[in-house]
């Protein structure tokens, strides 16, 4: 019979995982989570890198079973690089230019992404000529 090895629940961000060492060396079990995540070889010998690499493990697997589910509502256009493909942070340039081009004024956005000036905001805001010209006809010069 394989002898038990002792392992301590970490509570992650996003998922729960099992610490245990093998051969001295650390690994991160994430089989019962929903959906599984197997069993990842943390590299390490030394438990305080290992919990770093727990943490890393954790939003990295957020990220991909996160974004996943998503992938097939964002097609990749011609030989583009898709969805799955991005980062995390595409999505607050996404956010952005969608208030941008649904009529949000920067001001409000500023507030909602916690920014103190508009220099950040300018970054993310990408106002399309369509919706530009759309604002531009609503102002009354006379």
């Amino acid at each position: 019979m394989p002898k038990q090895i002792k392992k301590e629940e970490i509570q992650g961000r996003y998922f729960r995982w099992l610490l245990g060492q093998r051969n001295g060396v650390y690994f991160a079990d994430g089989r019962s989570n929903q959906p599984s995540l197997g069993r990842q070889t943390l590299g390490t010998r030394d438990k305080s890198e290992a919990l770093s690499e727990i943490e890393e493990l954790d939003l990295t697997m957020a990220v991909r079973h996160g974004l996943a589910p998503l992938a097939s509502q964002f097609p990749p256009q011609g030989g583009e690089p898709g969805f799955l493909d991005g980062r995390l942070h595409s999505f607050r340039h996404y956010f952005c230019s969608n208030c941008a081009n649904s009529g949000v004024k920067e001001r409000v956005l500023m507030n909602w992404l916690g920014h103190r000036n508009s220099r950040m905001v300018h970054r993310y805001y990408h106002l399309h000529d369509e919706e530009s010209i759309r604002q531009m006809q609503q102002v009354k010069l006379y």
